[in-house]
């Protein structure tokens, strides 16, 4: 075959960059194929473990069916770790507060509430829940790095020994002197570009699979945000403080009233009246001036 042809007669640095180009091959498509199919499972776990968990009226309600979580506390699903870890903060509070499993097992959505748990409590529950998400979100992410580096890498690498080859067969045709034929030079040529042939068939399909593995982790990481603020805004609904309790008081269902605080009016001082007009220093009617006298003439 031509690729092994160009191989054998390929120099130590062509033959080099050929072999890690396979063995990066290697490298991608066995972290490729581990990670499609752990985004799948995970994918179709999520759905399975959400359809179970909107059945229980209080969110505790599948970790205590599950035996404390045990049934599937070792089941590797991320969704899974978050809903384990908030509920283990949450129970261990419920417990303190007196909260019997017997009542959590037996809780009707939105017509039980309670007991109300302080303030302290409620954020130590959204730290760990907040904790165990950027977590999963890690190990969604896990060995991307191998599947970017060989479709960045493997171009430059290929690339590095073509011009490695080409610059070789130039110095021999240099070197030899007088009148070289394409027989002696087309072996060297070929060699050279057989590195970016191995290059770009590593590099192609791992930039697809990487835009591909990118999308479905973008697409569960949105699931499992949602899932973690859904559980968060279950477990203040229910056990938040009494004035956020819809059964607290009658008051609850009076119309709200929004009273602003009196501001002190400042005292102007009172209006004065008018100043009189000024007299005027002139007569208002000027009289007229007296006849000439008789018999005068100008």
């Amino acid at each position: 075959m031509i690729i092994i042809d160009a191989f054998l007669v390929s120099d130590f640095i062509g033959q080099a960059i050929c072999l890690i180009l396979c063995v990066m091959s290697a490298w991608f498509w066995s972290v490729a194929i581990v990670r499609h199919r752990y985004l799948r499972k995970n994918f179709h776990r999520n759905q399975s473990f959400l359809t179970r968990y909107c059945t229980y009226g209080h969110p505790l309600g599948f970790y205590i069916q599950s035996d404390s979580g045990r049934r599937f506390r070792r089941d590797g699903n991320p969704m899974i770790a978050i809903y384990v870890a908030a509920s283990e903060s949450l129970s261990r509070f419920l417990e303190e507060a007196g909260a019997s499993q017997d009542r959590l097992a037996a809780w009707q959505k939105d017509v039980d509430y309670g007991p109300i748990l302080p303030p302290a409590a409620l954020a130590t529950v959204r730290a760990r829940t907040e904790a165990e998400l950027q977590n999963a979100i890690l190990a969604l992410e896990k060995d991307m790095h191998v599947v970017a580096t060989c479709a960045s890498a493997a171009p430059s690498l290929g690339l590095f020994g073509t011009v490695w080859g080409i610059m070789c067969a130039f110095w021999g045709m240099y070197a030899g002197g007088g009148t070289i034929l394409i027989q002696s030079v087309a072996p060297g040529i070929s060699s050279a570009l057989l590195t970016t042939v191995l290059g770009l068939i590593v590099a192609i399909p791992a930039s697809w699979y990487y835009n591909v593995l990118n999308d479905a982790i973008r697409k569960q990481t949105v699931q499992l945000e949602n899932f973690a603020d859904n559980l968060l805004a279950d477990v203040f609904r229910y056990h938040e403080d009494k004035a956020t309790h819809p059964q607290a008081s009658a008051a609850a269902a009076s119309p709200i009233v929004i009273q602003t605080p009196a501001y002190p009016v400042p005292a102007y001082p009172a209006p004065q009246p008018a100043p009189a007009p000024m007299p005027s220093a002139l007569p208002e009617e000027t009289p007229a001036p007296p006849p000439p006298p008789a018999g005068r003439f100008f």
